[in-house]
């Protein structure tokens, strides 16, 4: 079925650039929707688990900017703030002043939160792993190289 028949279109109405966007706007949303019962048990979001794998991984000893992790994510500050916000109150995160420019926190991992992603880590693998491995190795790469040509010319402007 195709995702326009999938939401109550018409097969006549259906264009292929639309069928594309769609299909891969309704694909991330299935994924997120099935990410957000995964991270549940974990007190987490998926938005919150990528910013803390983010952070574990850009940050390092020194940590990383708010303005790093917006570009990174693709989401404004004002998103970031919040999320941060949140991971602070619940320990797995700290702001640090910026020894360069004290104007600007640096975002570190505390071991809270260290150990909060060594535990789900692989278990998130797992789960990854169980939601495609029904594909084939060449339809994935396939895929990855479709979709990275897209994001490529979103990124150059077109």
């Amino acid at each position: 079925m195709s995702v326009f028949e999938e939401i109550g279109f018409s097969p006549e109405q259906i264009n292929k650039n639309e069928e594309l966007l769609y299909n891969i706007g309704r694909t991330y949303l299935l994924f997120t929707k099935e990410f957000s019962e995964f991270y549940k048990k974990f007190k987490l979001t998926p938005a919150k688990f990528n910013l803390l794998v983010l952070i574990e991984h850009l940050g390092k000893e020194e940590g990383v900017s708010q303005v790093e992790i917006s570009e990174k994510l693709i989401v404004s500050g004002a998103n970031i703030t919040g999320l941060i916000d949140r991971l602070e109150k619940d320990k797995l995160v700290k702001r640090m002043p910026d020894i360069k420019d004290r104007r600007l926190n640096r975002i570190k991992i505390t071991k809270k939160g260290k150990k909060l992603i060594e535990k789900i880590w692989p278990l998130h693998i797992e789960k990854t792993n169980s939601l495609i491995k029904h594909i084939s190795s060449n339809r994935k790469n396939e895929v990855i190289r479709c979709l990275t040509e897209i994001r490529e010319k979103l990124k150059s402007g077109l």
